[in-house]
């Protein structure tokens, strides 16, 4: 797996809001907050996303080191999110598996 890190530079620390060209605020295209690092609290922005858990998709994390320094804390509940994830997994298959199936009689 690729160690990847943020540019520390490009997030903005300083609490200044941005503009667009018109003066309004941006708004926001969904209505849910943007995550957050699970060990450090920096958003996720659209050029640096943050990973999820490999494991328990619970937790997202914005870089290798954020990962590591959250794992003692992280793998007290990692296991029990995980099979949370699978049995949702689980269920989504099986919701598109039964689903109805086109079937062809051919007479000779």
């Amino acid at each position: 797996m690729a160690d990847q890190q943020l540019d520390p530079s490009s997030s903005n620390t300083s609490g200044e809001s941005f503009q667009n060209p018109t003066g309004s605020e941006p708004s926001s295209s969904s209505s849910q907050p943007a995550q957050k690092c699970t060990a450090c609290d920096k958003p996720s922005t659209e050029d640096k996303p943050l990973k999820p858990c490999a494991k328990c998709q619970s937790v997202h994390y914005c870089s290798r080191d954020c990962q590591k320094a959250d794992f003692k804390k992280h793998k007290k509940v990692c296991a029990l999110k995980a099979q949370e994830y699978a049995k949702g997994a689980d269920f989504k298959m099986e919701t598109k598996s039964s689903a109805p199936k086109e079937v062809r009689i051919f007479s000779p």
